[in-house]
């Protein structure tokens, strides 16, 4: 069992054009994705001026994967972010990145892409997804 830091992060910029969501879920072996209490964790630095951001620590059993999402909003409202997934010892195992409505493999493991497309199965992002592409990216 490994010990992971993930963030939860919802803050937004004083004018509100510009936002930063993070989310921290685990997905177990079987496909199903559950939230980290949020509530639980240490108070830390946020990117933009209003809003919250916490440090939660996690264990993770043998079979599940932490998975880190970060969504960014500009000022124009396009919409992108980065998603990684960790193995159960703590290890980056998949890192994707999503630009233009559009999922890539940035490095990792393809294996494993079937986690980020539960993962926003999971966040409703399911329509806006236009394509997935893994067969780009660093093979490790």
């Amino acid at each position: 069992m490994a010990r992971l830091e993930l963030i939860v992060e919802a803050s937004k910029s004083r004018s509100g054009l510009h936002a930063e969501r993070k989310l921290a879920l685990i997905v177990d072996a079987g496909g199903r994705v559950r939230r980290v209490d949020e509530r639980v964790g240490a108070p830390s630095d946020r990117v933009y001026s209003r809003g919250y951001s916490r440090r939660i620590k996690v264990e993770l059993k043998p079979g599940e994967f932490g998975v880190q999402v970060r969504l960014v909003k500009n000022s124009r409202g396009h919409v992108k972010g980065a998603i990684t997934v960790y193995s159960h010892k703590g290890d980056i195992i998949l890192e994707a990145v999503m630009r233009r409505r559009k999922i890539r493999l940035s490095r990792g493991d393809p294996s494993y892409s079937w986690i980020v497309e539960r993962v926003i199965e999971y966040l409703g992002l399911g329509d806006f997804i236009r394509r997935y592409n893994w067969g780009t990216g660093v093979r490790t």
